[in-house]
């Protein structure tokens, strides 16, 4: 698709290699924490399982490792009641 986009508008601004923020951010610290809500709640989300390991085995870096706040939040809420306890009456860190 990017390859498409590019011969339309060679002038388009972006990346134009698999070497950026979008995939380096992006990946872990927003497909990856919904992939882990999904698992929290039991709902599976199997294209954003898909994408992580994609851009994982292509850039040889594991993304689920990449935001250490993802660990603390699992441990917090580890329970589904936790979670949803926390979301309908808020949290404040201990």
């Amino acid at each position: 698709m990017a390859e498409v986009v590019y011969k339309a508008r060679p002038d388009a601004k972006g990346p134009n290699t698999l070497d950026t923020r979008f995939i380096d951010e992006d990946v872990p610290f927003g497909l990856f924490p919904l992939e882990m809500l999904g698992r929290m709640v039991g709902v599976p989300m199997p294209l954003h399982t898909a994408a992580i390991d994609i851009f994982s085995a292509i850039r040889k870096r594991d993304f689920r490792a990449g935001n250490p706040l993802l660990e603390l939040l699992h441990d917090e809420f580890s329970q589904r009641g936790l979670l949803f306890d926390a979301l309908q009456k808020g949290y404040v860190a201990n």
